[in-house]
């Protein structure tokens, strides 16, 4: 099935292919087509298998797309972009995907890993060249406002006041090779996955469940994604593929939610004129405890005020479409009436 509204999505980072994992760091979310993964990152094996990933959880910040976008003003924390599917050149054949309403599905066979094949650039082996197929999910992707459409190469997200992800797979056919993987903005060559095993149900990764080489874990444990937790692009859920058999799935993502530590949301880098608007609460509110003497006429000037700074808030969180939330909407408007000088 193709997504009702293809052309909300944009497209992501192209990945450089190098390493062992047939993950790929290429995609292109071009909003309900199946990308071409023409590029990926490298692998000698399908890797091991840890403790499972199942579990229950419903906490966390909910990330739900819309016919394959997540909208900045759906969550607190400034997460916006594509959800969509991409593949290598023989896996993307014949795959079929379902990304309307709150949907993200895809149906196919992954490639065989054929040893002995001419690596296709930027593919430097055969894992590389059939690496499977997988859902994304772009964390800080604005829209070009011209074209309705997702840019073209999405942002950093800082999650910094994440610890992880969780969400839930569904479907008929759930292969057993799924893996769930982030990919670092700084450096799209390397990613990072879990070497825990996902499987049906409510799955929870940590940043400290995810490494590099991920298949390796048993042997040598990766360097951690929480040292690059701060400059994500996406997150991902992937077929990978093998040698000697392809591998059919028939599998959707839901609930996705990410997990907060706590701190304070930092999220994506832009969102300037969401910070001017919070000035403007603030000067509002100031305008409110000094009319307080004056009684009712006084009160009613810092309401004014305050009024003042939640337009110029939400004026934010439009303008930085895909920032961390910065200066997104709500933040003027925590300079409100009745708190006097502590919004802002």
């Amino acid at each position: 099935m193709k997504s009702a509204l293809a052309l909300l999505l944009g497209v992501s980072v192209l990945g450089l292919a190098v390493g062992c994992d047939p993950a790929s760091t290429e995609d292109a979310g071009t909003g309900g087509k199946i990308a071409v993964g023409t590029a990926g990152a490298t692998t000698a094996g399908t890797g091991t298998t840890g403790g499972s990933g199942g579990g229950s959880s419903a906490d966390g910040v909910a990330i739900t797309p819309a016919d394959g976008w997540v909208d900045v003003m759906s969550n607190a924390l400034g997460i916006q972009g594509a959800m969509f599917s991409y593949g290598d050149e023989t896996s993307k054949m014949g795959m079929t995907e379902d990304f309307t309403g709150a949907n993200a599905c895809i149906k196919g066979t992954a490639a065989e890993v054929i040893m002995g094949c001419t690596p296709v650039a930027p593919a430097t082996d055969c894992y590389g060249t059939y690496w499977g197929a997988a859902i994304g999910l772009n964390l800080n992707q604005p829209k070009d406002e011209a074209t309705g459409k997702g840019v073209e190469m999405p942002l950093p997200f800082d999650a910094s006041s994440l610890k992880g992800f969780s969400f839930t797979i569904t479907g008929a056919v759930v292969p057993t090779s799924l893996r769930f993987k982030v990919e670092d903005a700084a450096n799209p060559v390397k990613e990072y996955c879990t070497w825990k095993t996902i499987s049906s149900g409510t799955n929870t990764v940590l940043f400290s469940e995810l490494e590099t080489e991920c298949w390796n874990h048993t042997k040598k444990a990766g360097t951690s994604a929480e040292t690059v937790k701060s400059g994500l692009v996406k997150i991902a859920w992937q077929v990978v593929t093998k040698g000697g058999a392809t591998i059919p799935f028939d599998y959707c993502v839901s609930d996705v939610r990410a997990l907060t530590t706590g701190a304070a949301p930092t999220g994506g880098t832009a969102g300037a004129s969401g910070t001017a608007g919070a000035a403007s609460g603030t000067a509002g509110a100031a305008s409110g405890t000094a009319g307080a003497a004056s009684g009712t006429a006084g009160a009613a000037s810092g309401t004014a005020g305050a009024a003042s700074g939640g337009s110029g808030g939400e004026s934010g969180g439009t303008g930085g479409a895909a920032t961390a939330g910065t200066g997104g909407a709500g933040t003027g408007g925590a300079a409100t009436a009745g708190s006097g000088g502590s919004g802002g």
